[in-house]
């Protein structure tokens, strides 16, 4: 009697676990919709974007937060309307905004087995009954992504695509890859939407305005929760804008002593490695001659008035450059590497006669002022590509490794500080378009273009 009792109730608990499961799949099921165009929905609401007007961003899903949304929102409005850092784009003899519309859905409703032929199908569709960019130039752009069939394609219009290039469209897709594989759905798009503003915006951007002050806190009650938050909030963005005023320093800082470099002027006044001024009371000495000894030269303090900072203690390696002794003392230990960080010239032993950075910067004007045009830049190449890199590990929020291998390139010869890349990356900018999508979109209908004619390209992850 009691084997069959115990029986009883290991059935009912199989059956019951079974019914659990079969319900979970069910519900797995209904949340995980699959679509088609023609079912995509049009209004905000349906769309996962609530509370506005007009929205270009259709996610019925409700993939993304809020806050990634808003940001993705901004930015999209800032494109079509060319705000800094972006710029319209010439139609006939008007001045058009390239349009650019966001749709995600968890899973396609499809027949077809490449996903990737699918995607673009979908994509291309909405493009079209959307009406996605100027009629009459086809400025328009639509990034779709499914997350279940982990497919992404971004569809260009004919206007677009003399810009937006198939090639350009991959490599913006490969650089979402690591985003997509850790499912920060948000800010791939966002990475994604700010390149391709970038691309149709042409080159060069004036830096962004100031910022505008935090609001208050919306209420007393709730003072005690979401003021910290706040308060935490406004030191971490104002700590991310201060890097970034400082980062914009040292680059406008690498442009001045680069066009110097190119003059044969060139004199270091700072520690390669800290990028901190050797003394900021006066400029750095400019009598400083070849070094004269087999090992590095003694270590110098360069005086200062009584009311200035102290200044730091120097050390001239044989090669030329100079680093703070602290800086280079703890860069050797570390390393275990007796040699300049900057050209590679041993710390002893006999120079390297073909060591193309064993000239260094401490050669006087006598020494250059008769040098062929070119030589003395290319013997600051090294210390400069030194700094890129360690600007790159100081500010890795805002020199990306992209921007860092295009500065690098001997062909870039634009201000770093103005590259447009690093201007879309101003903390201002992305926080004035959070601000901006919170709002929705400004228009509420496209300009009546199409995929006619264009390209684009997809890929998955």
């Amino acid at each position: 009697m009691k084997r069959t009792g115990f029986s009883f109730v290991c059935i009912c608990v199989f059956w019951s676990a079974v019914f659990c499961v079969y319900q979970n799949q069910l519900v797995v099921g209904a949340d995980e919709r699959a679509w088609i165009p023609d079912e995509l929905p049009r209004n905000p609401e349906a769309c996962g974007r609530p509370g506005v007007k007009s929205s270009w961003i259709c996610d019925p899903d409700q993939i993304l937060d809020k806050e990634n949304a808003d940001t993705i929102e901004g930015i999209l409005d800032m494109i079509v309307h060319g705000k800094v850092p972006f710029t319209k784009s010439i139609c006939g003899n008007r001045l058009v905004g390239v349009e650019v519309a966001v749709v995600l859905v968890q899973k396609m409703r499809t027949t077809l087995e490449d996903k990737q032929l699918a995607a673009e199908k979908f994509a291309k569709a909405v493009h079209d009954s959307w009406g996605v960019g100027d009629s009459q130039c086809n400025l328009g752009a639509l990034l779709f992504l499914s997350v279940s069939d982990r497919v992404v394609y971004i569809s260009t219009g004919r206007g677009t695509q003399k810009m937006l290039t198939d090639g350009k469209v991959q490599s913006i897709i490969h650089s979402m890859r690591p985003l997509l594989r850790k499912q920060n759905y948000g800010e791939a798009i966002q990475k994604a939407v700010t390149s391709i503003g970038r691309v149709v915006s042409g080159q060069k951007v004036e830096p962004t305005a100031s910022s505008k002050l935090l609001e208050f806190l919306p209420s007393v009650l709730f003072l005690s929760i979401f003021g910290m938050l706040a308060i935490s909030s406004w030191f971490s963005q104002r700590k991310q804008r201060e890097q970034y005023r400082r980062c914009m320093a040292q680059l406008s800082r690498l442009d001045e002593d680069r066009a110097q470099a190119r003059a044969n002027t060139y004199q270091q006044r700072s520690c390669p490695i800290c990028m901190e001024d050797f003394d900021s009371s006066k400029p750095a000495d400019k009598s400083t001659k070849k070094p004269v000894s087999t090992e590095t030269t003694p270590e110098t303090t360069a005086k200062a008035p009584s009311n200035a900072e102290p200044t730091r203690a120097v050390r001239t390696l044989r090669c030329g450059h100079k680093f703070c002794k602290s800086c280079i003392e703890s860069w050797v230990t570390s390393s275990s590497k007796m040699d300049c960080p900057v050209c590679r010239e041993p710390l002893n032993g006999r120079p390297d006669s073909n060591n193309s950075g064993s000239a260094g910067p401490s050669e006087s004007s006598e020494s250059s002022s008769g040098a062929e045009p070119g030589v003395y830049q290319r013997r600051y190449d090294s210390e400069l590509n030194f700094r890129l890199a360690r600007l790159r590990y100081m500010y890795p929020r805002f020199i990306t490794p992209t921007l860092l291998s295009r500065w690098r390139n001997n062909s870039y010869r634009d201000a770093f500080a103005d590259d447009v890349a690093f201007l879309a990356l101003d903390p201002v900018v992305l926080a004035r378009a959070n601000r901006s999508g919170e709002e929705g979109s400004s228009r509420r209908s496209f300009g009546g273009g199409s995929s006619r004619g264009g390209g684009g390209g997809g890929g998955s992850w």
